[in-house]
């Protein structure tokens, strides 16, 4: 994770996770991705699925990212379209 801001909150979650094997996650509201990006990083072998919403695609465009994330557009003040 390269945003220092983030690196001892997501340091302290991760310690606490004991994520299962095939695991699905999601992050609403999640921007830039960067909590699914260190999720990934932090347990390459265990995320199945990890899905990132946000209500507009802008924080999308600059974000490198590759299977299991997938970014979606969606209101999460709606229902979800998953």
């Amino acid at each position: 994770m390269d945003n220092f801001k983030y690196k001892t909150l997501f340091k302290t979650i991760s310690e606490q996770i004991n994520l299962p094997d095939n695991a699905v996650i999601a992050d609403l509201g999640c921007k830039d991705a960067t909590f699914l990006l260190a999720f990934q990083e932090a347990f390459p072998d265990k995320i199945k699925t990890a899905i990132g919403v946000d209500i507009k695609d802008k924080w999308f465009r600059n974000v490198k990212y590759k299977k299991p994330i997938k970014l979606q557009v969606m209101d999460c003040s709606k229902k979800l379209k998953f």
